[in-house]
């Protein structure tokens, strides 16, 4: 399997990647609106201008550790199954805390990608 010819720092770098930026994406979509609002009245220190660039940093930040999964795994590994994964919890994150809507088709996707991750990663 994939992971265990990976080191700690690379399977580190992955997880950083996928959960930095699904998080990042959650708090920016949650908060992105009201944010723009506040700072355009010239409120920079209020709970969703704050939450929105925590949810920028995060991001950003998962980009860093992307930079470091690619200099260690082949870009046609690396790629399928960063796509995957980040597809899969985003959906599931915004399910659960943007309340965000889930059918059976949407799920039968999931359980697809996630297989299809399970194949690429065990080449």
């Amino acid at each position: 399997m994939l992971v265990q010819r990976l080191s700690p720092l690379v399977v580190g770098a992955f997880a950083g990647y996928v959960v930095l930026g699904v998080v990042g994406l959650v708090l920016l979509r949650a908060h992105i609106g009201t944010a723009a609002s506040l700072v355009r009245s010239g409120e920079l220190l209020r709970g969703p201008v704050l939450l929105a660039a925590l949810g920028a940093l995060s991001y950003a930040t998962s980009f860093v550790l992307w930079l470091v999964v690619l200099a260690r795994v082949p870009l046609s590994v690396a790629y399928p199954i960063a796509v995957g994964a980040t597809i899969a919890m985003s959906t599931l994150l915004a399910w659960l805390l943007l309340h965000e809507p889930m059918s059976v088709r949407l799920v039968l996707g999931l359980v697809t990608i996630v297989v299809g991750v399970a194949l690429v990663s065990t080449a």
